[in-house]
């Protein structure tokens, strides 16, 4: 503040010029302090008004780069899903999800995960903007599109692969017994009481362009009070499909020169050039 006679500058709350001694505008004086109060709080608001304006962008920077890494995590699960299934076409004439090779099970299982990962992203990106107005939207037509097939690619074949690995599920697990000593399905056996052997199919795998069924036999015959030993056992086998029908059928030694005992269990397995077979019933020839 200065002295509006003399022009000398007044510090503190002097009511007198010290130089000239005039009497000073104490209203003025007071206009002066409180004008400075308010601008030392402008100031003030505006610096933390910028220090969480930085902490907003800052933290929508990183929401929107984990957006994007979702969308790029989405496309590559779609290419792996799509890798399996033109192999699949191009070397088998068909595809091979869950009901293939082990690798192939765990690429769709891996490819299903990044899918879904992906669609957060989306889901993500459409609520921040259309909900929050927060950050930019594809504005072209091209992009949009993009946006929409991925979305679309992510969801699709993420079903797709929840169906199969159901289907396949089922179909692996089921059982039909028959009578007359046979087997069918896996994990599961039917015996045949008057011959005291059991009949199971333990497990159905794929290789290549074969599929390999694998069962065992098991002399039971000491209890129906009849305990037999038995060699030279042919067992027949019906191979099917997940509808239900008949493949392919063959026959093989389940028990040869050497006596089963009853108690015993011998394995066996058959090779079949299909890879369609989910089940297989066995009879006792």
């Amino acid at each position: 503040m200065f002295c509006k006679f003399c022009g000398e500058k007044i510090e503190g709350n002097d009511i007198f010029c010290p130089k000239c001694g005039a009497k000073l505008n104490i209203e003025e004086q007071t206009d002066n302090i409180l004008n400075q109060v308010v601008d030392i709080d402008d100031n003030s608001f505006s610096e933390k008004e910028k220090t969480v304006k930085k902490i907003s962008d800052k933290l929508l920077n990183i929401v929107q780069k984990v957006i994007f890494g979702c969308l790029i995590t989405g496309i590559i699960g779609v290419t792996i899903f799509l890798g399996i299934v033109s192999v699949g076409l191009i070397v088998y004439n068909r595809v091979y999800l869950f009901d293939g090779y082990d690798f192939t099970k765990v690429l769709s299982i891996v490819s299903i995960v990044l899918m879904l990962i992906g669609v957060c992203g989306i889901i993500a990106k459409c609520l921040l903007y259309f909900i929050f107005k927060i950050g930019q939207f594809p504005k072209t037509i091209v992009k949009r599109v993009l946006l929409v097939s991925l979305t679309i690619a992510c969801l699709g074949f993420s079903i797709w692969g929840f169906v199969d690995c159901s289907n396949n599920s089922k179909h692996n697990s089921g059982y039909n017994p028959s009578s007359g000593g046979s087997s069918s399905g896996n994990g599961d056996s039917t015996v045949s009481k008057y011959i005291g052997l059991s009949l199971n199919v333990t497990q159905i795998k794929k290789s290549g362009s074969y599929t390999y069924v694998y069962c065992s036999i098991k002399n039971v015959s000491d209890l129906y009070g009849n305990a037999t030993m038995y060699r030279y056992v042919q067992v027949k086998a019906v191979f099917k499909d997940r509808k239900g029908s008949i493949l392919d059928t063959d026959w093989t030694y389940a028990v040869d020169s050497a006596w089963l005992n009853s108690g015993e269990t011998k394995t066996f397995y058959y090779m079949v050039r299909n890879t369609n077979v989910q089940s297989a019933d066995l009879y006792i020839m």
